[in-house]
């Protein structure tokens, strides 16, 4: 699934290479006619001129540097919902284990972005600290009715992050490219709610997630998509 968007980023890869080698030959034109209205001991009317062209290519690279801060980001997927609407649960599925704790209850604490690997092996770091977890202990920090004291102890909060890298060989929709965010259910506590809208601010990609159960579409808008704007 989210393989599909590989082609495109490379796409947009060579498209700011290509323009970096443009804006580059550009730039070193201008620093030789430079020079070159140095040596000839130009007017002032064509060093206005000057001016002027350099303004206009100043602004392209300061264009093709936000453009190659943007190819070179990753592709951000929230998955947002209501408690038990079955975000987890969908991540789980994607990443072919459930590494993710789920219950029809309030369970997820805290934001989770999930990396695609090329390594073998997965990893799990809470970002903040840098601190490496073993994965029961992530599932334990993870659950909201679990592990409360270490939470407090590593100063982990509704909004902190923890960081899973995924083995893509073990599932073949997740690309290094693409972050996917499990989030907390929102509407339950403001802290939470805050929160997931914090992370939406940023994204790419907001998935409403709802089963039978959760609230309307328009319900989800109004906790999250209402507040970014």
């Amino acid at each position: 699934m989210f393989a599909n968007f590989t082609p495109r980023i490379r796409q947009i890869r060579l498209i700011r290479e290509h323009l970096e080698g443009s804006v580059s030959s550009l730039i070193g034109t201008r620093d030789e006619l430079r020079r070159f209205l140095n040596e000839q001991s130009a007017t002032a009317s064509e060093w206005k001129d000057f001016e002027s062209a350099s303004e206009r290519v100043d602004k392209l690279n300061v264009s093709a540097t936000q453009l190659k801060e943007r190819a070179n980001s990753k592709l951000q997927i929230a998955f947002v919902g209501s408690v038990g609407a079955g975000k987890s649960t969908i991540i789980n599925a994607l990443l072919g284990q459930d590494i993710m704790p789920v219950t029809r209850a309030e369970t997820t604490f805290c934001i989770v972005a999930v990396t695609g690997s090329s390594s073998n092996q997965w990893t799990v770091v809470e970002r903040s600290t840098g601190r490496a977890l073993e994965m029961t202990e992530f599932r334990q920090l993870l659950h909201v009715l679990k592990a409360t004291a270490q939470r407090e102890e590593l100063g982990i909060t509704p909004s902190s992050i923890i960081d899973v890298s995924w083995p893509s060989s073990r599932c073949k929709a997740l690309v290094e490219s693409v972050v996917l965010y499990d989030t907390p259910g929102i509407g339950e506590r403001k802290t939470t709610d805050d929160a997931v809208i914090e992370l939406c601010k940023f994204v790419d990609v907001i998935v409403a997630v709802m089963d039978i159960h959760s609230p309307t579409l328009r319900t989800v808008s109004n906790h999250s998509l209402k507040s970014i704007v």
